[in-house]
């Protein structure tokens, strides 16, 4: 319905304002004009003409597509339950703000009303029922600043936070900083003057810091320092790098004793199954690829807890001698040089499994190529590439279900695209029951709770071998690829979500 209304507001906007006598015909005639030389929207004209005020022109909108319009300015303070059912990402990206909740019902204001795939988006981010209200994109926006963007960092700090290998004495800021980040199970935290950003996955959450705060000072002397923080079962290594006049990045690295295993961060048994029987050849390069952020060092660490057999040596390029190992790691940058010896090691009967920040499996092997590996040699010493993200595990303190139609699904997810994946297309008859997290004192009220691993393999065999040796084009290692049967990573997480581990937000997030 909102939409057919758009196609008609399009064509007959500026005569509905001269029919309820808010402009005159010549008004609009030369703002007509004026939109034939620039393209600007008619709307937009009108305001810039000074012939409508922002408030009367929302007002009118809002009136044809039957919602109401409201001043944020004059709505008074937005309460912290409406604002956790829409992340910050999602309200910047899509102009819009939650403003009420009452049960199911969450009362959102957008600056565009006509835009049905964000509220088709919401609708199956909350399970809850959407009521738009139509409020300026000017309002929204400071609003988005105000409640999303000028967090406070905490003040009380629970005994149970403890932090080993810096001073008791430590900056309270710094202190406040970790403890929040291993709270909201942060990867990372971003200290910027007057603010600190914690990255949660794809996206961050924004917290004020005094603008006087002279960062270098903070962490000054501590970016060797071994550092160990937890809070009950969470622990993480804290590694403070990259430290330049106006930014510091705080990293924070999983270190609590279940990830040390292969089978608790996520992975599909289809994949383990393929990935041990390549580990257990005991030769061969294996590349874990991802972009930053993907759990590519988790699983490097898991690895080598599964490999460590008393028979077999296990090195670390870069801590100690690889001549001595029988098995070798390599995790973080890694030069060409050394790149090309582990291939030729990997020749040798040495295992070798390296973390490489890549995109795509094609993308690893394009790069490798391109800083001068001979085809020979990969073709020869490649057992197998991982390719790998995470996505958030939803908070079991405050999970709860909802249900949606298979139909509705894929409405939302697919647009107007005709190309509608296998595994989404037969859900089409369906009810689903979906999953999310309400947000508790756990999670920080985020609704998610650490971390589980998406990853895909393809194993090198003959074929792959042979085309690597004796094509240069890309398109044929993606047709060959492509036909050994691959999984997209888009289906692995959708995989999750009808197991209730995540949520369709991850999904979207990807799409």
């Amino acid at each position: 319905m909102i939409k057919q209304k758009k196609s008609s507001l399009k064509k007959r906007l500026g005569d509905m304002l001269v029919d309820v006598g808010l402009i005159t015909s010549e008004q609009l005639a030369t703002a007509l004009s004026y939109q034939q030389k620039t393209g600007e929207k008619l709307g937009k004209i009108f305001l810039d003409m000074g012939v409508l005020t922002r408030e009367l022109l929302l007002a009118f909108l809002g009136k044809q597509c039957g919602v109401s319009y409201i001043s944020l300015n004059e709505f008074g303070k937005i309460s912290p339950e409406a604002l956790r059912c829409i992340p910050a990402h999602i309200a910047r990206r899509q102009v819009l703000i939650p403003i009420a909740r009452e049960g199911e019902d969450i009362t959102v204001a957008m600056a565009d009303p006509f835009n049905i795939f964000a509220v088709d988006d919401l609708k199956l981010l909350t399970g809850g029922n959407i009521d738009v209200v139509i409020a300026s994109e000017q309002e929204i926006l400071q609003a988005i600043d105000e409640y999303y963007n000028r967090q406070k960092l905490p003040e009380d700090i629970p005994a149970e936070f403890t932090i080993v290998g810096l001073p008791k004495e430590i900056d309270l800021t710094l202190k406040q900083i970790i403890y929040q980040g291993l709270k909201l199970s942060a990867l990372s935290a971003h200290l910027e003057p007057g603010r600190v950003r914690f990255r949660l996955g794809n996206w961050f959450s924004s917290y004020l810091l005094k603008s006087d705060i002279d960062l270098s000072a903070l962490v000054a002397g501590r970016s060797s320092s071994e550092i160990v923080a937890a809070l009950g079962e969470r622990m993480s290594k804290i590694d403070i790098v990259n430290q330049y006049p106006r930014k510091v990045i705080i990293k924070f690295s999983n270190i609590a004793a279940n990830y040390d295993n292969l089978n608790n961060l996520g992975l599909a048994e289809e994949f383990l199954a393929i990935y041990r029987k390549v580990l257990n050849g005991r030769r061969g390069l294996v590349i874990i690829s991802g972009p930053d952020n993907s759990g590519k060092s988790t699983t490097l660490q898991a690895t080598a807890s599964y490999l460590n057999y008393p028979d077999r040596n296990i090195v670390w390029l870069g801590k100690d001698d690889i001549n001595e190992g029988d098995i070798i790691f390599a995790d973080g940058p890694i030069s060409a040089t050394a790149v090309h010896q582990l291939i030729k090691m990997s020749i040798n009967n040495k295992l070798i499994v390296l973390s490489y920040p890549a995109e795509s499996p094609l993308g690893v092997i394009a790069d490798l190529l391109d800083s001068g590996v001979a085809r020979q040699l990969l073709a020869a010493g490649l057992s197998a590439i991982v390719n790998q993200r995470i996505v958030r595990r939803i908070c079991p303190h405050c999970k709860t279900t909802y249900e949606i139609s298979g139909e509705y699904l894929i409405r939302s997810l697919t647009g107007q695209s005709e190309s509608i994946p296998d595994y989404l297309n037969e859900l089409a008859d369906k009810k689903l029951v979906l999953s999310r997290g309400n947000g508790c004192e756990i999670c920080a009220y985020t609704g998610y709770l650490g971390y589980s691993s998406v990853a895909k393999i393809i194993p090198v065999d003959e074929d792959i071998r042979r085309t690597l040796m004796n094509t240069s084009r890309e398109s044929d290692l993606l047709t060959i690829f492509q036909r050994k049967g691959t999984t997209s990573l888009a289906r692995l997480v959708w995989e999750k979500i009808i197991k209730g581990q995540t949520t369709i937000e991850e999904l979207i997030l990807r799409e």
